[in-house]
């Protein structure tokens, strides 16, 4: 794996040129050390990387079940509603009928 590194003498001067006092330029170069140690320390090295698609695989077909069941239960959760609404559609529509005729039987 290639690692980040920088000439902190140089970036020192640099600050220091730049107006910086002493402090902040050692400040800055603390600051930038260690976030590309932080970030060294979290990338893998390249005999990692089958293990990490290994991983990563296996989290994606545990998530794809987790979107499966989800999609399941809404869709059983989707034909409930439709059956409920086709019951009140189908009592509405024989009431309707049932009104019509009384008009119709009283004329």
């Amino acid at each position: 794996m290639t690692t980040a590194t920088f000439d902190t003498h140089r970036f020192y001067q640099k600050f220091k040129n730049d107006g910086f006092t002493e402090n902040q330029a050692n400040d800055l170069i603390e600051f930038v050390s260690e976030a590309i140690a932080a970030k060294n320390a979290d990338a893998f090295t390249r005999p990692e990387q089958p293990i990490f698609k290994s991983e990563m695989k296996s989290d994606f077909a545990a998530l794809d079940n987790k979107i499966n069941l989800v999609e399941a239960r809404l869709e059983t959760k989707i034909e409930a509603g439709n059956s409920a609404i086709m019951k009140y559609l189908f009592t509405g529509f024989i009431a309707v009928i049932g009104l019509l005729i009384t008009i119709l039987l009283k004329h």
